[in-house]
């Protein structure tokens, strides 16, 4: 009967479209676009540090200044190396591809749109030279205060976002609070894109970037669970993204035949990468592993931690560069790096947001399974098991209020309407069905927008507010 009563509720058809635009290299609004070709994940604890946003306590200006101190502090090099002891499972060749995640999203990388302060001198290492040389300007130094006199040393990479912010590193880059899990937002954490030291000393060609937020992965002491996504302040106006352009980025990717690793190490401060024949490892989701542990010239040492993990097959082949996961460490004599799926999609989505603060945009042909949720800052949207959606976050809790839906499916569609249906595609609830905040009218080009403030807010193509959990019909949601 539901269906006679609202012949605009038509399961969407854009999910395929989606990804295949996603594939051609042609998202222009990659975070949201995402949204609408991954599914989301299962549901993740939304403890702040864990798979929620976590603001940084300390402003810009504090960070600079804690810095004007501190930047010749004693390095300190995490690494995350699994040594002897465990005997390795069966290894997955690259032709047997992923048993886990959804499926494969490509989202191109950018050129820069500001002119940049200077171009770094090119390296004399050896290696992949073309490779490496494409990876330079956006391929930088991360810096955070590791205890008295102690600084921290990984590598971070600039990933094409919507918020033109955001970078790509390692989970065991982050500091945490004295639990192990919670990210500190009292870290004075900074970033500097082309950064290398010779003999004349130390250069930051783009200056230095400080962090404004940050998403881990979920705890985990794995290799193939190791990534992190962080958030920048512009810099005098100026978005990293837009100074020294960006990676592309990949999810749920095949392994490429070839993989190589970027890093900066710290024994040397000088762009290293490191190419070579890959193969899955036996952790589930699936680690990288290459063919050795990227010894001699093109070594990856501490300090290379959080570097970029790329398709050098696509690369070759003329289709850019796409950074497929996070370097970890060593897994007993082969480099390892995580590869990443549904849980990176996930807090891509809210350190990359297209409003800068966590908020995350969902956009026509967006879809959600029962018993999952997608996460931005500290709100978390669920349809849980029983098909009731359910809101938590910094203001109240909010449900939908219809439940029992066996097989529900929530479904953000191209006409503007947000329709929870039943496994035989009858609808529940929706922006015109069974709606307690009071019902409207579903109009084509609106946005759903997450928001990290703890409401959930339709938005019309003209920005205004067409419904929300909270705060409906004031206009201020």
């Amino acid at each position: 009967m539901y269906t006679e009563r609202l012949a605009r509720l038509t399961r969407p058809t854009l999910r395929a479209a989606a990804i295949a635009t996603a594939l051609a290299g042609s998202l222009l609004m990659p975070t949201a676009a995402l949204a609408a070709a991954v599914p989301t994940p299962s549901p993740s604890p939304t403890t702040p540090g864990h798979n929620g946003y976590v603001s940084a306590a300390r402003s810009d200006a504090q960070i600079r200044s804690f810095w004007e101190k501190h930047a010749h502090d004693k390095p300190s090099t995490p690494t995350l190396d699994k040594k002897a002891g465990s005997k390795p499972g069966k290894e997955r060749r690259a032709t047997e591809g992923s048993t886990t995640g959804s499926e494969p999203v490509r989202i191109a990388g950018t050129k820069p749109t500001a002119s940049a302060a200077a171009t770094p001198k090119r390296s004399a290492l050896r290696g992949a030279a073309d490779l490496r040389e494409g990876v330079r300007a956006f391929t930088g130094r991360l810096n955070w205060d590791d205890g008295p006199g102690y600084m921290g040393l990984c590598t971070a990479t600039v990933v094409v976002s919507d918020n033109h912010d955001t970078l790509a590193t390692a989970r065991h880059c982050m500091k945490t609070l004295s639990d192990k899990v919670t990210i500190d937002p009292n870290a004075n954490y900074r970033f500097a894109p082309g950064w290398y030291v010779d003999a004349n000393g130390e250069h930051a060609p783009y200056g230095w970037f400080t962090w404004r937020g940050a998403a881990v992965t979920p705890e985990n002491d794995q290799q193939n669970d190791d990534t992190a996504f962080i958030a920048l302040n512009p810099q005098n106006g100026k978005h990293v993204q837009d100074v020294v352009g960006s990676s592309g980025i990949a999810f749920n990717a095949a392994l490429p035949s070839n993989v190589a690793i970027a890093g900066i190490p710290g024994d040397v401060n000088q762009l290293h990468v490191c190419e070579q024949p890959a193969h899955w490892g036996q952790e589930n989701p699936p680690q990288i592993l290459l063919q050795s542990s990227c010894d001699g010239d093109s070594e990856l040492a501490g300090g290379a931690s959080g570097g970029g993990v790329y398709d050098a097959d696509a690369f070759r082949n003329g289709g850019g560069l796409y950074d497929i996961g996070s370097y970890s460490g060593s897994y007993l004599n082969q480099a390892a790096t995580a590869s990443f799926r549904d849980e990176a999609a996930n807090i891509y989505r809210a350190v990359g947001g297209s409003q800068g603060n966590g908020d995350v945009v969902l956009k026509p042909g967006f879809t959600m399974n029962a018993d999952s949720s997608v996460t931005a800052g500290g709100t978390t949207l669920t349809l849980q098991k029983d098909g009731q959606l359910h809101l938590n976050g910094p203001r109240r809790d909010w449900w939908s209020g219809q439940s029992n839906i066996g097989g529900a499916r929530l479904d953000f569609q191209s006409d503007g309407n947000l329709v929870v249906y039943d496994g035989s595609g009858t609808a529940h609830w929706a922006l015109n069905l069974n709606n307690r905040e009071g019902g409207t009218a579903p109009v084509a080009g609106s946005t759903v927008k997450l928001q990290a403030d703890g409401n959930l807010v339709v938005y019309g193509p003209d920005g205004a507010v067409k419904w929300a959990a909270f705060c409906y019909g004031t206009g201020h949601c």
